[in-house]
């Protein structure tokens, strides 16, 4: 059996950027009694998201996705690759995903095999917010549901 690790990533204080750690949360609770899948809750990306899926077979990252084309609430689900990249992949501080992959695999860090993205569309991650705006709170469910039935679909 494939160990997994899913990674929800965001801020909590910017509205609609924590839908990942929403969705962690809650996979948390309805994934409770499966021993092959952790879930946690992550705040940076880039090296250090990659650092925490390390010794896993699998990765899935949930997160919002700012992005020109789609409504508040679209749901994308992509595996990662050079042309999608993170928000602040622009940053000389710190690696895309993609990067950070390739650079713990040259490492010789045991990197996962499997790393697939759900990105949700955000409203507003500008704002200071404990709260997700009425587009994105659904999608937490939905989002949530996708992830199990990946899951089950792959009869892990």
């Amino acid at each position: 059996m494939k160990k997994t690790i899913i990674i929800g990533l965001g801020n909590p204080l910017r509205g609609d950027d924590a839908v990942g750690l929403r969705i962690a949360r809650l996979l948390k609770e309805r994934l409770a009694d499966r021993m092959d899948i952790d879930v946690v809750e992550a705040y940076c990306g880039g090296i250090a998201l990659v650092e925490t899926a390390i010794g896993y077979d699998r990765a899935i990252i949930v997160d919002a996705m700012a992005k020109k084309a789609g409504e508040p609430g679209t749901v994308f689900s992509f595996t990662p690759s050079p042309d999608i990249c993170s928000r602040n992949s622009g940053s000389s501080h710190d690696a895309s995903l993609c990067d950070a992959l390739s650079a713990c695999c040259a490492l010789g860090e045991a990197v996962p095999k499997e790393v697939f993205c759900w990105g949700i569309v955000p409203k507003d991650i500008e704002s200071f917010s404990e709260s997700l705006t009425g587009e994105i709170a659904p999608m937490v469910t939905v989002v949530a549901d996708q992830i199990i039935a990946k899951l089950n679909a792959e009869g892990e």
